[in-house]
């Protein structure tokens, strides 16, 4: 036996409250939709915004770094022009040790003359020669000292002794001494010079009667290059 299905129309009639609740509950929907895509417009609006001001604010910075950057660049470029036309400084050193060795002992005189210090202990640069002048190879900040040894004879001519370090025809400095009663004072002096290329450095004796060798002493060394 086959079922039977059977149809019925079912018509709902509401009040009119219940019709004017269900009127404003859709309304208030309407509203609430509205109010949420005006809250996502509003979002994206200040998403692009910050999105905007973080891309404004890295070009700012990127801006100030390159401009670092040129004037770096023309800082560099100012000091390369100047380093063009400037002569390399040469830094070879450059000193020497010299001795009395060799001379007449004692070695004398009574007119002033360039004292000669004949054997070379040390040398590196050039320029010192054994009759007793250094001749500068290179400029520079020099320093220069010497030692003598008096050889007295009691109250002679030659109780006193001196000597003069002379740069060119500038005289630098003086080593004196007058004791009559010793035989083996030491005296001299010292000084600190700028040179140029071809300077000359030397002891002038002035008078006096000397021990020689290891005891007459004179040295040198360039401790600042300059062109």
């Amino acid at each position: 036996m086959s079922p039977v299905l059977i149809s019925k129309n079912y018509n709902f009639a509401f009040s009119e409250d219940t019709s004017k609740s269900i009127a404003t509950l859709n309304t208030d929907q309407a509203a609430t939709i509205n109010q949420q895509n005006l809250i996502r417009s509003k979002l994206t609006e200040i998403h692009e915004d910050v999105g905007k001001k973080a891309t404004a604010d890295d070009l700012d910075t990127l801006s100030g770094e390159v401009s670092n950057k040129a004037i770096e660049l023309d800082s560099l470029a100012s000091s390369v022009k100047n380093m063009e036309g400037m002569t390399p400084m040469v830094n070879d050193p450059i000193f020497f040790t010299a001795t009395a060795e060799g001379e007449t002992n004692p070695f004398a005189t009574k007119s002033g003359i360039i004292m000669p210090f004949k054997t070379i202990k040390q040398q590196m640069g050039g320029g010192y020669d054994a009759a007793g002048t250094f001749v500068a190879p290179q400029g520079g900040v020099f320093y220069f000292a010497f030692t003598l040894m008096k050889y007295s004879d009691g109250h002679s001519y030659y109780a006193n002794a001196y000597a003069d370090l002379y740069h060119n025809d500038l005289q630098l400095c003086r080593g004196y001494d007058n004791d009559a009663h010793s035989y083996h004072h030491m005296f001299g002096c010292s000084a600190t010079v700028q040179m140029k290329t071809g300077d000359r450095v030397y002891v002038q004796l002035v008078r006096g009667k000397l021990h020689s060798g290891l005891y007459c002493t004179f040295t040198g060394v360039r401790i600042l290059p300059i062109n």
